[in-house]
Protein backbone atom coordinates (compact mmCIF):
# COMPACT_ATOMS: atom_id res chain seq x y z
CA UNK A 1 0.00 0.00 0.00
CA UNK A 2 1.22 3.36 -1.08
CA UNK A 3 2.62 5.68 1.79
CA UNK A 4 -0.36 8.56 2.01
CA UNK A 5 0.80 12.55 1.80
CA UNK A 6 -0.75 15.51 0.57
CA UNK A 7 0.64 17.74 -2.56
CA UNK A 8 -0.41 21.16 -2.20
CA UNK A 9 -3.34 22.37 -4.60
CA UNK A 10 -0.59 24.77 -6.95
CA UNK A 11 0.91 21.72 -8.18
CA UNK A 12 0.78 21.08 -11.81
CA UNK A 13 -0.66 17.65 -13.04
CA UNK A 14 3.52 17.21 -14.85
CA UNK A 15 4.78 17.63 -11.41
CA UNK A 16 2.27 15.62 -9.91
CA UNK A 17 3.52 12.80 -12.07
CA UNK A 18 7.42 13.52 -11.29
CA UNK A 19 6.42 13.19 -7.43
CA UNK A 20 5.12 9.79 -8.13
CA UNK A 21 7.87 8.56 -10.75
CA UNK A 22 10.59 10.05 -8.08
CA UNK A 23 8.79 7.24 -5.31
CA UNK A 24 8.09 4.65 -7.47
CA UNK A 25 9.37 4.55 -11.07
CA UNK A 26 12.72 2.69 -11.51
CA UNK A 27 15.49 5.81 -11.71
CA UNK A 28 19.13 5.86 -11.65
CA UNK A 29 20.93 8.25 -10.27
CA UNK A 30 21.31 10.12 -13.70
CA UNK A 31 16.92 9.76 -13.89
CA UNK A 32 16.55 10.67 -9.96
CA UNK A 33 18.84 14.06 -11.09
CA UNK A 34 16.92 15.17 -13.66
CA UNK A 35 13.58 14.42 -12.04
CA UNK A 36 14.63 15.89 -8.91
CA UNK A 37 16.03 19.35 -10.80
CA UNK A 38 13.10 19.65 -12.48
CA UNK A 39 10.87 19.46 -8.83
CA UNK A 40 13.40 22.51 -7.50
CA UNK A 41 12.56 24.40 -10.29
CA UNK A 42 8.94 24.01 -9.75
CA UNK A 43 9.04 24.64 -5.74
CA UNK A 44 11.04 27.36 -7.01
CA UNK A 45 8.79 28.98 -9.52
CA UNK A 46 5.88 29.07 -7.31
CA UNK A 47 8.00 30.76 -4.72
CA UNK A 48 9.03 33.69 -6.90
CA UNK A 49 5.35 33.81 -7.91
CA UNK A 50 4.37 34.61 -4.34
CA UNK A 51 7.13 36.44 -2.48
CA UNK A 52 8.44 39.98 -3.12
CA UNK A 53 12.18 38.51 -2.59
CA UNK A 54 15.32 40.75 -3.16
CA UNK A 55 17.49 39.76 -6.95
CA UNK A 56 19.98 38.32 -5.13
CA UNK A 57 20.14 34.96 -3.30
CA UNK A 58 22.17 32.73 -1.20
CA UNK A 59 21.19 28.95 -1.51
CA UNK A 60 22.26 26.31 0.47
CA UNK A 61 22.11 22.77 0.14
CA UNK A 62 24.00 19.80 1.61
CA UNK A 63 25.84 17.47 -0.74
CA UNK A 64 22.98 14.80 -1.90
CA UNK A 65 21.07 17.85 -3.06
CA UNK A 66 23.64 20.18 -4.66
CA UNK A 67 23.54 18.67 -7.97
CA UNK A 68 19.95 17.91 -8.63
CA UNK A 69 17.12 19.26 -6.14
CA UNK A 70 19.16 22.66 -5.50
CA UNK A 71 20.28 23.43 -8.55
CA UNK A 72 16.90 22.94 -9.72
CA UNK A 73 15.80 25.47 -7.74
CA UNK A 74 19.34 28.14 -8.83
CA UNK A 75 18.52 27.40 -11.86
CA UNK A 76 15.09 28.50 -11.85
CA UNK A 77 16.03 31.59 -9.74
CA UNK A 78 18.92 32.21 -12.38
CA UNK A 79 16.72 32.07 -15.19
CA UNK A 80 14.08 34.69 -13.82
CA UNK A 81 17.17 36.79 -13.27
CA UNK A 82 18.42 36.63 -9.97
CA UNK A 83 21.73 35.88 -8.84
CA UNK A 84 22.91 33.13 -7.04
CA UNK A 85 25.79 32.52 -4.79
CA UNK A 86 25.59 29.18 -2.57
CA UNK A 87 26.76 26.63 0.45
CA UNK A 88 27.22 23.55 0.19
CA UNK A 89 27.35 21.62 3.10
CA UNK A 90 28.02 18.16 5.16
CA UNK A 91 25.09 17.47 7.67
CA UNK A 92 25.86 13.92 9.74
CA UNK A 93 22.97 13.29 11.47
CA UNK A 94 23.66 11.00 14.67
CA UNK A 95 20.63 9.71 16.83
CA UNK A 96 22.12 9.55 20.72
CA UNK A 97 18.81 8.55 22.48
CA UNK A 98 16.53 6.17 20.27
CA UNK A 99 14.01 5.65 22.64
CA UNK A 100 13.65 9.36 23.54
CA UNK A 101 14.39 10.57 19.36
CA UNK A 102 17.08 12.52 20.33
CA UNK A 103 19.29 13.26 17.36
CA UNK A 104 22.10 15.74 16.64
CA UNK A 105 23.76 16.69 13.47
CA UNK A 106 27.29 18.04 13.26
CA UNK A 107 28.62 19.48 10.13
CA UNK A 108 31.49 17.91 8.80
CA UNK A 109 32.96 20.36 6.43
CA UNK A 110 30.98 23.25 4.50
CA UNK A 111 32.07 25.22 1.62
CA UNK A 112 30.63 28.99 1.00
CA UNK A 113 30.60 31.67 -1.67
CA UNK A 114 31.18 35.33 -0.81
CA UNK A 115 28.50 37.01 0.93
CA UNK A 116 26.43 39.36 -1.02
CA UNK A 117 27.42 43.24 0.18
CA UNK A 118 23.86 44.26 -1.59
CA UNK A 119 20.30 42.95 0.35
CA UNK A 120 19.73 39.04 -0.26
CA UNK A 121 17.28 36.32 0.53
CA UNK A 122 18.85 33.31 2.35
CA UNK A 123 17.30 30.21 0.69
CA UNK A 124 17.97 26.79 2.29
CA UNK A 125 17.10 23.96 -0.63
CA UNK A 126 16.14 20.76 0.67
CA UNK A 127 14.94 17.78 -1.19
CA UNK A 128 13.14 15.96 1.74
CA UNK A 129 12.99 16.91 5.55
CA UNK A 130 11.73 13.95 8.32
CA UNK A 131 13.65 14.19 11.69
CA UNK A 132 14.55 17.65 11.55
CA UNK A 133 18.17 17.36 12.71
CA UNK A 134 20.12 18.22 9.44
CA UNK A 135 17.71 21.24 8.66
CA UNK A 136 18.38 22.78 11.92
CA UNK A 137 21.56 22.26 11.49
CA UNK A 138 22.20 24.05 8.61
CA UNK A 139 20.48 26.67 9.11
CA UNK A 140 22.19 27.59 12.88
CA UNK A 141 25.52 27.06 10.52
CA UNK A 142 24.61 29.31 8.22
CA UNK A 143 22.99 31.92 10.08
CA UNK A 144 24.47 32.06 13.05
CA UNK A 145 28.03 30.48 13.03
CA UNK A 146 28.91 32.10 9.22
CA UNK A 147 26.96 35.37 10.46
CA UNK A 148 24.78 34.96 7.01
CA UNK A 149 21.60 36.43 8.25
CA UNK A 150 20.42 39.37 6.71
CA UNK A 151 17.98 39.97 8.82
CA UNK A 152 14.56 39.10 6.95
CA UNK A 153 13.09 35.82 6.42
CA UNK A 154 14.94 32.37 6.26
CA UNK A 155 13.41 30.36 3.42
CA UNK A 156 12.95 26.93 2.52
CA UNK A 157 12.31 25.19 -0.49
CA UNK A 158 11.40 21.73 -0.08
CA UNK A 159 10.34 18.85 -2.61
CA UNK A 160 8.78 16.84 0.45
CA UNK A 161 8.36 17.31 3.79
CA UNK A 162 7.13 15.68 6.94
CA UNK A 163 3.46 18.09 8.50
CA UNK A 164 5.16 18.10 11.84
CA UNK A 165 8.50 20.19 10.34
CA UNK A 166 7.01 23.46 10.63
CA UNK A 167 6.18 23.19 14.54
CA UNK A 168 8.97 21.05 15.54
CA UNK A 169 11.19 23.50 14.18
CA UNK A 170 10.07 26.66 15.19
CA UNK A 171 10.52 25.05 18.72
CA UNK A 172 13.98 24.27 18.27
CA UNK A 173 15.70 26.89 16.60
CA UNK A 174 17.00 29.87 18.55
CA UNK A 175 14.39 32.94 18.41
CA UNK A 176 15.84 35.04 16.26
CA UNK A 177 15.26 32.13 13.44
CA UNK A 178 12.74 30.42 14.19
CA UNK A 179 10.08 33.70 13.81
CA UNK A 180 11.99 34.50 10.80
CA UNK A 181 11.32 30.50 8.96
CA UNK A 182 9.43 29.80 6.03
CA UNK A 183 8.58 27.00 4.81
CA UNK A 184 7.37 25.60 0.60
CA UNK A 185 7.20 22.33 0.12
CA UNK A 186 5.56 20.12 -3.03
CA UNK A 187 4.28 17.65 -0.63
CA UNK A 188 4.13 16.52 2.52
CA UNK A 189 3.93 13.24 3.98
CA UNK A 190 3.02 11.78 7.66
CA UNK A 191 6.01 8.68 8.11
CA UNK A 192 9.43 8.89 8.64
CA UNK A 193 11.73 6.51 8.11
CA UNK A 194 15.03 5.23 10.31
CA UNK A 195 17.01 7.30 8.10
CA UNK A 196 15.40 10.18 9.53
CA UNK A 197 13.44 11.04 5.97
CA UNK A 198 9.72 11.41 5.16
CA UNK A 199 7.82 8.81 3.48
CA UNK A 200 7.60 8.29 0.47
CA UNK A 201 9.14 11.56 0.48
CA UNK A 202 12.05 10.81 -2.45
CA UNK A 203 11.78 7.38 -2.03
CA UNK A 204 14.85 6.67 -0.06
CA UNK A 205 17.53 8.15 1.52
CA UNK A 206 18.48 11.32 -1.06
CA UNK A 207 22.55 10.17 -0.61
CA UNK A 208 21.86 6.79 -1.68
CA UNK A 209 19.36 7.98 -4.66
CA UNK A 210 21.69 10.64 -6.19
CA UNK A 211 24.69 8.50 -6.00
CA UNK A 212 26.34 10.55 -3.57
CA UNK A 213 26.30 7.50 -1.27
CA UNK A 214 26.70 7.31 2.45
CA UNK A 215 29.28 7.37 5.28
CA UNK A 216 32.83 7.47 3.95
CA UNK A 217 31.45 7.96 0.37
CA UNK A 218 29.38 10.83 1.24
CA UNK A 219 31.98 12.16 2.99
CA UNK A 220 34.51 12.45 0.72
CA UNK A 221 32.43 13.21 -2.58
CA UNK A 222 32.85 16.88 -3.48
CA UNK A 223 30.53 17.78 -6.42
CA UNK A 224 32.55 19.06 -9.64
CA UNK A 225 31.02 22.82 -9.44
CA UNK A 226 32.28 23.08 -5.56
CA UNK A 227 35.71 21.53 -6.05
CA UNK A 228 35.98 24.10 -9.32
CA UNK A 229 35.24 27.11 -8.02
CA UNK A 230 37.01 26.67 -4.79
CA UNK A 231 39.82 25.12 -6.95
CA UNK A 232 40.23 22.12 -4.49
CA UNK A 233 42.66 19.23 -5.65
CA UNK A 234 41.13 16.00 -6.48
CA UNK A 235 42.50 14.06 -3.57
CA UNK A 236 44.52 14.81 0.22
CA UNK A 237 41.79 17.59 0.59
CA UNK A 238 42.66 19.57 3.86
CA UNK A 239 39.71 21.76 5.37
Amino acid sequence: MAASRYIEDWVDEPTRNLLDELVYADLDSDKYAGHARLSGRAVAAHYLRKRSVPDRFHVVSAVEDFDNFAAGVIRELELNGALVRYSCIWPQRRVINEAKQREVSPIYQAFRQEEWLAPYQLLFAVSNIGTIARIKSCMVHTAIDEKMDNGDYLDILCGSCHESVPLRLAAALPESLSERCRIVSLAWDYTIDSDGFSVPGVGGNPAVRSGVGTGLNRENFIPDTVRNDFQLRASGLEI
